[in-house]
């Protein structure tokens, strides 16, 4: 499969086809995974959680950019880069401190969604970055 058939169009009005893949590849993975590691269920999807909703942001926002200001999208990805690193480290931190869950099934669901949505991340920028310009 193409990634122009995977990814579409960004400069539709109304794209969202990135953010469905990456919402149901995660959700699809977390009903598998939860069906079969019942026990560990809660700390599946607090792996999940975060690098979902953090990767929904990213790519809607550099989208956006990408379509209004091409130039801007390098400086945008650095800035979202240290504000991402301190809310994982947030969200670690407040999780150990005030969680009783098991800490590795939790890291290892977290360590794996988090490699795969942002290789899919940087699948689709790089798709993005080599659409034609309609400016």
């Amino acid at each position: 499969m193409s990634l122009s058939k995977l990814f579409g169009n960004p400069s539709l009005p109304g794209y969202n086809r990135i953010q469905y893949l990456i919402a149901g590849l995660s959700l699809g993975s977390f009903l598998v995974l939860g069906a079969f590691f019942q026990e560990v269920a809660v700390e599946i999807f607090l792996g999940m959680a975060m690098p979902l909703l953090i990767g929904l942001w990213t790519v809607k926002h550099i989208t956006q950019i990408y379509l209004a200001e091409p130039s801007k999208v390098s400086q945008f990805m650095i800035k979202a880069f240290g504000v991402k690193m301190i809310i994982y480290g947030a969200y670690f931190v407040i999780l150990f401190a005030f969680s009783t869950f098991n800490r590795w099934s939790f890291i290892i669901s977290f360590l794996g969604f988090f490699s795969v949505l942002h290789t899919l991340e940087a699948v689709y920028f790089s798709y993005l970055l080599k659409q034609p310009q309609t400016k």
